[in-house]
């Protein structure tokens, strides 16, 4: 029988009766009509309690005999008619069983078919009991003398003679009715024989023929019958047998026959005569046909069929004149009342749960036709209640046979509270029924379990950052949340941060730990539920930090001699090696001019990080303090700083620079020196003079003149510049050179004291002073400065031209003709210095009016007023190249200030071509696909296109095409700029290296090198979606200004960062792109081999180990040699990148050419180039590039990291994953189509289980996009870890809201959490799906999946309470040795655990010993997942086993003993403790039998007709645990409990102890006490004490006596109803009362109890009638051995008793002991004197 917590047994017993029948003869039959006031057509019907089932009754009449006895017909609606037939069949089937007396009683259960029900079980749908009961009795009549003997009787004469009819039935009256036949008369006719008693009947005999009968019958009939109403045969047949004979007195006439002949003739005609033979045939025919209708009469004729249709019969019922119209009739067959209960409403009750105001709850009914027919639903009006989603007040539904069928049921929430109520349907019309529903009304709120989050270092192992918060909506309609307004110095961030829960179901948020300086550590958040009623649910969050390992690697810093005004920069590395996050601030103030970057932020676990440290000062100084950094507002991390600031130490020649006389439109450039005779560098600026014409700066670049803003004077070296004097118009000018050095000295102005250092640094001085941190230095110097003093006048001479430039031409003169025209007033003295135009130049003159002299280093001649002289200036080079002399022109005799200088460029080359690029770089592409560059040469002249060619190796998949040539003009020079299209194809795995060679047909050239990839690798072409060919800044990191692309990249960076961190180094070490490598790359070097700091001592060697395994062999050792000590260590990081790079070459990888140049530190870069000359031009130039360019180089460096790592990944892992090299097979092998078909298979396998069958399957087709709803997922992680189902309950659909992907991103991660992929994830990489982390993890998961499939099952037997061990042997099968870990999944109870076993050989196997500890009975299982690594393999090896524990057997943890006296309650206690370690609250459950496995716990709280001896007077218990650490004994409680002994055997109670921690029971033997007298009896003597008679001392005449015992034991009978109402309810106990008092009750009262669970043996002496008792008595003499009681009666037993003579007791008592031992009654005996009147 199930139990039901609405299930109230009272309601059977409202609707209680017993029907008893008369005492009955068998064989006779009683009727009697039952009304059980309800319709039994429609509304119940009656079953019966048969071989422990209900049964319908026919059902029952077939095995059971007690039914046998009865026949029951239905009368109308609600009444039945019972018939009591005792038969012999049925008698001696009964006779069997024990205990068995003269009575059938059997119960009629009446089971509601309609209304509501509690549960399905039709138990419990019982209204009604009627118990039936009939007692019967064999018809005891026998008559003497058993023959009448009558002799000889003369007919027609009379003869009377006696018999006497005796009952001998004890009990039962016999009423008997003589039944008449002719000849015979009896008197009386009808009579009635009373138990134990005769009647005398006389018989008298008058024959009126010779053939009478020889016997006569008498009708007996039950005596509660009348013979007038008899009339249906039901009585029994009396026979009497006589002996006569009848005679008479005259003789016999005498026949004479006609014709003898006649008698022996066959033919008739001779036989009969005249009509006999008419009347011998008629009757012959009559004969025959008689006897052919008895024939027919036992011959069963077989009914046949003949279908018509499948659903039509042929029926013959009876033979009618009349003719049916349809012969073929359709019969439609429909369910009954008793079918009912097989059309089932799930769920039983409709809880809609929580359901706001004024809105609908929604809940979906199943309906399930169990039956064989098909049954129309008609749900009825309802006030509250609408059907399916068009919302109709009632709705009719067929649901066919053993079909089901779902229908949405809206129930309206008008009114605030909780609400149960039901909805009627009906059953074909005709069956109206109630189902329950319950629903609470309120305004919607949300509902969060966690009150308190931990972040930080929550346990020793991990640092969260991120906790997943569970928001539950227990309503019907969608919730909205939304978090309060973070303060600024929280360090949270809840995402999202806003939402709708849909109703009945729960959203996850995530808390995440931003890690920002705070100065508290707990911190408290509002989470507000939006509703009509805005609730505010507040929750804490906690920061837990642990102690630090924080250090910075530097003792400390010294900046010695500090440029003044000079930014400073010296990088410090802070090591963090513990496992938390830490964040710092710097701890201010530092002195002005001293800064750190970064001043706050927080530094990852097992990470270095660089600080830089930068210092400008604007004066002249020593300092010496300490950097602090705050650790979490805790720690102190101290870094001593100290150092000097000098003054820059330039000498400039001249000091002083006098131009006398300078024409205009003249350009004279005049050099001046500057040296720097300290070891810091000096960086000077050119001011703007804000006139175009002069004093601009130059610095000589071979031959020609560069103009130059600013030039950097490195330490003890020194530069010359080129002062330009130019100007248009006549002017004076005294000035000073614009230099300013280091941005603050210079250039001096009006103020006398501007040429000297105070002047400018005094200033800044001021905000040093009373700093005890630095002492300012006291500076008495002038500054570097340089004075210019001259006169630009107006021009004395000009040419004809204005430039002297020739172009070599072999076939030409190669000469240029011009004049000198004197248009001043003077008269002039020429002289032209000529000694430095030889050996490329010669200048002579032609004619002049004037003698002039040449020689070899001069030319003099004298000019006069607006006359000329004509030169030719010849151009005869040596060798090829731009040659370029300078010949003074002096104008006065003296020859004291040159007027000009003479420049003369001659030319012997090919144009230069200068491509703007010397290096194009390729994306990669994918097969088949086409990328374009353009590429722009610049070229000296004008050309046409035509005269440009391009060569290269025959390159089949390059394609160069020459577009244009434009013409450009730059200072007057023509340029030429042509255009290149080059274009790159491939159909198949490619990658080359190519140079273009670019010519002109005059013998210019330049080479330009191509590098481009061709590929399938999706992970090397991961960026292509992001940015187009063209605009790709590749090979360069992307700048912020193409924002997807960057921001895809930084996200990519990222997640490599996390993922290096947990799969690459196992936690050793958090790498930053690239900073960290450049901060450990010195473990590569040999140098730092020998010594090992604590702390992080790792490198990328560590996780291209872990990655490459095996394949590390092939990377060499390197040790520089022959080199100076700061060029060894990056010569040894350089070739160990080669060598890496090599392997990944060798092994597919092929990319750009990745240089391990590129991979060096911009400090290393420099030593490793300015020690390493580059082997082609290309390189030359790029090199140049990036040494000027550090933002350059950084983008350079950043983005070959980031490609460096990702094709160690793919050559390392993904490629080994997939068993092909992807990038140069000819195949394409797509593992992203792999990898996508692996989920789209998973998704079909477990769609209807994540999302039911309602919604499409999803098809994933983008890796990207169509993981972050987590579908796909959740589908693998379930097909491979199933014991997982439970977790993903709360799997979400995804919908509008981000919180969607969210909910299902948290899930996705505890599970990995779970199973120890360690894999860096977070929600938000699935609301920004990043393509890298999806292919990381995609390929994560396709490999390590398959390993949780389980490996074997591990079963557990033990003992309750005790434990069981197996030992899980692991054995690695590889050669390298593994590290295992192991942890227990959905160990919900903690019965299991594991622990590391020793064993006995030091190998690779690890020995675990799994323990069962069976404090449960149920069933239990966990999942025992053990998790191995190295540090040679990418992939943890991960192995499951199945553990199931079963409690083998029962034992009880104490056994107790309790003694309680006979038929008296009494409170015991007995002393339990816990056998467990921790305080807890047990429930309390009593069994009377023995536990058996399995455990049926039985409720006794509830109410029953059943009776215990041991009652629980406490429900639950509180025992305290006292933990094995403590040392103490585990203390004892008491148990209070109430006993009952109504039988004086020994019996077993067994109390079960039920509480989360566990579960054990104790066993409580009880033992009756039956010494303690019952009652006390009186008895009178003659005196007290008695005194000897006359008789002597052997006379016993006076010392007996008669004690009156009461048959009833109103003890007994007390306790009994006592027990009972310990249990029973107060109908219950009336039902008792009435039931006790009769012998049928008392049957019935046995069923009722052992229904109820009662032990019978209890109580079953207790019930019955009369017992036997056996009388002793210690201290008196009973005369009577055994006397019988009828027990329920008022009778008294009159016992006498003898007092002993010798007697010298003070107490007396007699004993009454049954004969079955159950019953002991011990009456105390107190004698008392007869006083006579």
């Amino acid at each position: 029988m199930s139990t039901c917590n609405s299930y109230n047994l009272d309601n059977v017993f409202k609707r209680f009766k017993v029907v008893e029948f008369p005492l009955s003869y068998v064989g006779l039959s009683t009727t009697r009509e039952l009304d059980v006031e309800i319709d039994l057509k429609t509304s119940a019907y009656l079953k019966t309690f048969c071989e422990g089932c209900l049964l319908k009754f026919d059902e029952a009449y077939e095995i059971s005999a007690s039914h046998r006895a009865f026949l029951i017909s239905l009368i109308d609606s609600h009444t039945i008619k019972i018939a009591f037939t005792p038969k012999n069949e049925c008698i001696s089937k009964a006779r069997h069983f024990k205990n068995f007396d003269n009575r059938f009683v059997f119960d009629l259960r009446l089971i509601r078919a309609d209304g509501s029900r509690c549960c399905y079980d039709e138990f419990h749908s019982e209204i009604g009991r009627y118990y039936i009961s009939g007692q019967f009795e064999d018809c005891k009549v026998f008559h003497t003398p058993e023959t009448l003997n009558f002799g000889n009787v003369i007919i027609n004469t009379k003869m009377s003679k006696y018999i006497r009819i005796r009952n001998e039935s004890c009990i039962m009256s016999a009423k008997m009715q003589y039944v008449r036949v002719t000849g015979f008369e009896v008197t009386p006719e009808n009579f009635t024989i009373l138990p134990n008693t005769s009647a005398k009947v006389s018989i008298t005999i008058k024959p009126t023929c010779l053939k009478v009968k020889n016997n006569i019958q008498f009708k007996i009939i039950n005596p509660h019958d009348s013979f007038m109403n008899n009339t249906s045969g039901n009585f029994i047949t009396y026979v009497v047998n006589f002996q006569l004979n009848i005679t008479y007195q005259k003789l016999s006439k005498q026949i004479s026959v006609e014709s003898l002949h006649l008698l022996n003739e066959q033919n008739a005609i001779y036989t009969y005569v005249g009509n006999e033979r008419k009347v011998k045939k008629l009757r012959k025919e009559a004969a025959l046909r008689y006897l052919e209708i008895s024939k027919k009469s036992h011959v069963k004729k077989s009914n046949l069929e003949k279908y018509s249709s499948n659903n039509e019969y042929c029926h013959i019922s009876s033979i009618s004149c009349k003719p049916t119209k349809n012969f073929c009739e359709t019969l439609e067959e429909n369910a009954t009342l008793y079918d009912l209960f097989l059309i089932r409403f799930v769920p039983f009750v409709i809880d809609f749960g929580r359901v706001g105001l004024s809105t609908y709850g929604e809940k979906t009914l199943l309906i399930q036709n169990c039956t064989k027919y098909d049954i129309t639903v008609h749900l009825l009006k309802n006030n509250c209640i609408l059907y399916t989603e068009n919302k109709v007040i009632t709705y009719k539904v067929k649901v066919k046979s053993f079909t089901e069928i779902c229908i949405t049921i809206l129930c309206h929430g008008y009114i605030e509270g909780s609400f149960d109520g039901t909805f009627e349907y009906m059953i074909n019309k005709k069956y109206c029924r109630k189902h329950p529903y319950t629903l609470q009304v309120g305004n919607p709120a949300l509902m969060v379990n966690e009150k308190s989050l931990k972040f930080g270092m929550v346990t020793t192992e991990s640092f969260v950052t991120s906790v997943p918060l569970r928001i539950y909506n227990n309503y019907n309609i969608s919730a909205m949340f939304k978090w309060d307004n973070l303060l600024p110095d929280t360090p949270f961030e809840i995402i999202p941060n806003t939402g709708t829960i849909p109703g009945h179901s729960c959203k996850i948020c995530e808390v995440q730990y931003v890690c920002k300086p705070t100065k508290t550590k707990t911190h408290e958040v509002n989470l507000f539920s939006l509703s009509t009623v805005t609730r505010t649910i507040p929750l804490e969050l906690n920061i837990i930090t642990r102690k630090l390992s924080i250090k910075f690697l530097q003792a400390a810093v010294v900046f010695k001699d500090i440029a003044l005004n000079l930014e400073t920069i010296e990088r410090v590395k802070l090591e963090n090696s513990s496992r938390e996050i830490a964040l710092f601030h710097v701890v201010e103030p530092l002195i002005p001019g001293f800064r750190i970057e970064p001043m706050f932020g927080s530094i990852r676990p097992k990470t270095v990080m660089n600080f830089n440290i930068i210092v400008k000062i604007t004066c002249i100084l020593e300092f010496a303090f300490d950097i602090s950094l705050k650790i979490i507002n805790k720690e102190n991390v101290i870094l001593p700083v100290s150092g000097n600031v000098v003054e820059p130490k330039i000498i400039v020649h001249p000091k002083n620079i006098y131009m006398a006389r300078v024409p205009c439109h003249m350009i004279t450039y005049v050099p001046v020196t500057f040296q720097n005779i300290s070891t810091l560098k000096t960086i000077i600026d050119v001011l703007d003079t804000s006139d175009e014409n002069i004093f601009n700066v130059y610095v000589a670049e071979g031959n020609e003149k560069k103009r130059i803003f600013r030039f950097i004077i490195e330490g003890g070296q020194s530069k010359t510049v080129f002062i330009k004097i130019y100007d248009i118009f006549r002017r004076e000018y005294e000035m000073y050179i614009p230099f300013k050095v280091n941005d603050l000295l210079g250039p001096p102005n009006n103020d006398t004291s501007s040429t000297e250092l105070k002047y400018y640094i005094e200033e800044y001085e001021k905000s040093y002073e009373n700093n005890l941190k630095v002492k300012i230095k006291t500076v008495t110097k002038d500054i570097t400065f340089c004075r210019m003093t001259g006169v630009i006048t107006v021009p004395w001479i000009i040419f004809s031209l204005d430039k002297f430039e020739l172009d070599f031409m072999p076939s030409g003169d190669n000469t240029i003709d011009f004049s000198m025209t004197n248009i001043s007033k003077y008269y002039l003295y020429v002289t032209i210095l000529t000694s430095k135009l030889a050996p490329n130049f010669s200048l002579n003159i032609h004619t002049v009016e004037r003698e002039f002299i040449i020689n070899e280093s001069q030319i003099k001649f004298e000019l006069d007023c607006e006359n000329q002289a004509s030169f030719t200036l010849k151009f005869h080079p040596k060798d090829h190249g731009k040659f370029v002399a300078i010949a003074l022109l002096y104008l006065d005799k003296e020859m004291s200030t040159p007027y000009y200088n003479l420049t003369f460029v001659g030319k012997r080359q090919a144009p230069a071509m200068i491509p703007d690029t010397y290096r194009i770089i390729f994306a990669p592409c994918y097969i088949g696909e086409k990328d374009m560059r353009t590429l722009k040469i610049k070229t000296e002249g004008q050309s046409e296109k035509e005269l440009f060619t391009c060569n290269s190796k025959e390159e089949p998949n390059l394609n160069v095409e020459i577009v244009n040539a434009d013409l450009i003009q730059e200072e007057g020079i023509y340029f030429t700029v042509l255009t290149a299209q080059i274009s790159v194809s491939c159909q198949t795995c490619y990658a080359s290296n190519t140079m273009l060679n670019f010519q002109h047909n005059n013998g210019s050239g330049c080479e330009v090198e191509v590098c481009f990839c061709f590929t399938y690798c999706a992970l090397t072409l991961h960026t292509q979606k992001f940015v187009k060919q063209n605009n790709n800044p590749y090979p360069y990191y992307p700048l912020n200004t193409q924002s997807d692309l960057f921001n895809y990249m930084e996200t990519g960076t990222t997640f490599l960062e996390k993922w290096m961190f947990q799969q690459g180094f196992r936690r050793d070490l958090f790498p930053t792109i690239p900073d960290t490598f450049h901060a450990i790359s010195s473990g590569i070097s040999s140098q730092q081999g020998a010594t090992k700091s604590k702390g992080i001592n790792v490198s990328y060697l560590n996780f291209l180990r872990r990655i490459a395994g095996p394949l590390m062999k092939h990377v060499r050792k390197i040790n520089a040699v022959g080199v100076d000590d700061s060029f060894k260590c990056v010569k040894e990081i350089h070739d160990t990148y080669r060598e890496i790079i090599n392997l990944l070459k060798s092994r597919g990888a092929n990319l750009w050419t990745l240089q391990a140049t590129f991979l060096l530190s911009y400090d290393q870069f420099v030593i490793y180039s300015e020690n390493v000359t580059a082997k082609c031009n290309a390189d030359i130039i790029f090199t140049q590039n990036l040494k000027e360019n550090v933002a350059l180089f950084d983008r350079l460096n950043k983005q070959s990291w980031f490609d460096f790592i990702l094709q160690s990944y793919k050559v390392f892992v993904m490629d080994s994953c997939f068993f092909e090299c992807i990038c140069m097979s000819s195949q394409p092998r797509d593992i992203i189509k792999i990898l996508i078909d692996w989920y789209n298979e998973n998704i079909a396998l477990q769609h209807i289980k994540l999302r039911g069958k309602d919604k499409g399957i999803k098809i994933v087709t983008n890796i990207t996009t169509d993981l972050s709803d987590g579908i796909a997922i959740i589908s693998v992680i379930l097909h491979y870890c199933p014991f997982l189902e439970e977790h993903f309950r709360q799997f979400c659909v995804i919908g509008d809201s981000e919180g969607d992907i969210i909910n299902n991103a948290c899930l996705i991660i505890e599970a990995t959490n779970l199973l120890r992929l360690y894999f860096p994830l977070n929600s938000k990489d699935f609301t920004q799906p990043n393509f890298l982390l999806m292919l990381f993890l995609s390929i994560h998961l396709y490999v390590t999946l398959p390993m949780f499939k389980p490996r074997d099952s591990v079963q557990f037997k033990p003992p309750l309470l005790r434990s069981s061990s197996r030992q899980v042997v692991i054995n690695p099968t590889g050669q390298e040795s593994l590290i295992f870990n192991y942890t227990l999944l959905n160990n919900k109870k903690n019965s299991f655990s594991v622990e590391k076993a020793s064993s006995a050989d030091n190998g690779k196997k690890m020995h675990l010993n799994v323990k069962y500890t069976a404090n449960f009975v149920e069933k239990e299982s966990a999942i025992l997942l053990i998790h191995g690594y190295n540090k040679t393999r990418i992939f943890d090896t991960y192995i499951v086993f199945l553990l199931h524990g079963y409690v083998g057997s029962l034992y009880p943890t104490r056994k107790c003993k309790v003694t309680g006296p006979l038929y008296r309650p009494n409170k015991v206690d007995i002393l339990v403790a816990s056998p467990f370690l921790v305080t807890a609250l047990y429930k309390l459950y009593l069994m009377d039998e023995e536990p058996t496995i399995p455990i049926r716990y039985d409720d006794n709280s509830r109410l029953r007709f059943c009776v215990k001896r041991l009652c629980l007077i406490d429900k639950e218990i509180t025992l305290v645990g006292m933990p094995k650490e403590t040392g103490q004994e585990i203390p004892d409680h008491k148990l209070h409990l109430q006993i009952m002994c109504l039988s004086t055997q020994i019996s077993n109670s067994w109390i079960w102890f039920r509480s989360e921690a566990g579960e054990f029971y104790v066993r409580v033997t009880t033992q009756p006490r039956w010494d303690l007298a019952i009652d006390t009896l009186q008895t009178k003597v003659q005196a007290w004490p008695l005194d000897p008679c006359s008789c002597g001392e052997a006379c016993e005449c006076y010392r007996t006596t008669v004690l009156m015992i009461p048959h009833r034991n109103e003890l007994m009978l007390k306790s009994l109803r006592y027990a009972l109402v310990e249990n029973a309810s107060e109908v219950m106990i009336q039902v008792y009362d009435q039931l006790i008092e009769t012998a049928t009750g008392k049957i019935i009262l046995s069923m009722l109890l052992e229904e109820g669970g009662t032990n019978l043996s209890e109580v079953q002496h207790i019930l019955r009638s009369d017992t036997t008792y056996r009388i002793t008595s210690r201290a008196l003499h009973p005369r009577l051995e055994r006397a019988t009681l009828a027990q329920h009666t008022g009778a008294l037993l009159a016992l006498p008793v003898t007092i002993p003579a010798q007697d010298k007791a003070e107490k007396y008592s007699v004993t009454f002991t049954s004969e079955c031992g159950m019953d002991i009654r011990t009456y105390r005996v107190l004698f008392i004197e007869s006083y006579s009147e």
